[in-house]
């Protein structure tokens, strides 16, 4: 489904990012989301509904940041997943709900590399450990615990409930309404400890297969079967 907005000239507008996040994946593209954001009067306040196994944490980023930068509100309802690059961008709702049965995931920064030199290495760790600390500084201010508990969190790749993720502090409520159905591909962007409930029926061989025995082979072979 991708990026669709409803509600543009009656009530309040309604933002739906369901699907990956980034051009890599053929997911919404940063530039994409906020050309349609920009589009809506920037004081109205706003719904935005994520379904989202993640993606491009560089893009997810922007996206938070262009929420952010509006004068409206946005209010998120998370249908189904807000994984990775998704729980981001929900991170700038004025308000977080989720439907029970939803679940939310929170993970440090990944990237691989061919053909790369030491000094090449050396500045992509870099990279990614300043990627880590803004995602501390987007999930701070919600978290209720300590900020080593959150770093922790961060780094042991956290998949969390509905309930788990209000008292975690990531999420304000929990509403009655029917999650949407999620699955998640281990597989695709080598998640480790997806929980055996999301884990999709069928596994097909993917070309990120070999990273994923390589990141967490204990793991992927429950997964994978």
């Amino acid at each position: 489904m991708g990026l669709k907005i409803t509600n543009m000239d009656d009530g309040m507008p309604e933002v739906s990012l369901y699907g990956v996040i980034g051009d890599e994946y053929g997911g919404v593209t940063a530039e994409q989301f906020r050309r349609e954001v920009s589009a809506l009067d920037n004081n109205v306040d706003i719904t935005l509904r994520i379904h989202s196994e993640g993606g491009s944490y560089v893009d997810a980023i922007a996206m938070f940041s262009n929420l952010r930068s509006r004068k409206g509100a946005t209010h998120v309802v998370i249908d189904g997943l807000a994984a990775s690059g998704g729980s981001v961008v929900a991170q700038a709702g004025k308000t977080i709900k989720m439907a029970r049965g939803a679940w939310m995931m929170i993970h440090e920064a990944r990237g691989g590399m061919m053909d790369a030199t030491a000094d090449d290495f050396r500045q992509k760790a870099e990279l990614l450990e300043e990627t880590n600390d803004q995602l501390v500084r987007i999930y701070k201010p919600r978290w209720k615990g300590t900020p080593n508990q959150l770093r922790k969190a961060i780094k042991d790749e956290t998949w969390l409930t509905a309930d788990s993720a209000v008292e975690s502090g990531l999420a304000d409520s929990v509403i009655e309404a029917m999650a949407m159905a999620a699955h998640v591909d281990p597989s695709k962007f080598a998640y480790c400890h997806v929980p055996e409930l999301l884990l999709a029926v069928e596994q097909k061989p993917s070309p990120r297969v070999e990273k994923v025995r390589a990141l967490c082979p204990e793991i992927f072979e429950d997964a994978m079967g």
